[in-house]
């Protein structure tokens, strides 16, 4: 299974790149929610690196990459012109990462995503 969510994590992590660093614009319904956007991405993207390396012994690895690649795409943003460098998309990021970290034990206890499944490669 670490296969499939490596692969999930990959794709998300090309589409969320492209999207960050398009010129087009998002429609107007989205950036009302953009903050909640940021927040659930990187939820996301919390639990699919987690799960892409579950035996990892130094999961704040993990945790520091991805607020890592934030503060990146909000680099990039800045140096682009036509995007910007928002603290508060880099906090919602962070904190969607933080958020994740109560639910991590929750799902490890779902059979279908435990780590300690046999003939996982």
């Amino acid at each position: 299974m670490k296969w499939v969510f490596r692969l999930l994590l990959v794709t998300c992590l090309a589409e969320i790149t492209w999207l960050a660093l398009t010129s087009e614009t998002m429609p107007t319904a989205f950036q009302i929610w953009d903050k909640l956007n940021h927040l659930a991405v990187f939820i996301t993207l919390a639990f699919l690196a987690d799960f892409s390396f579950p035996q990892s012994q130094k999961n704040w690895i993990k945790w520091v990459s991805l607020a890592t690649y934030g503060l990146g795409l909000e680099i990039i943003q800045l140096l682009q012109g036509h995007r910007y460098f928002e603290v508060q998309d880099l906090l919602a990021e962070i904190i969607g990462v933080i958020c994740y970290l109560p639910l991590r034990g929750h799902l490890q206890r779902i059979p279908f995503l435990s780590p300690e499944r046999p003939g996982d490669d």
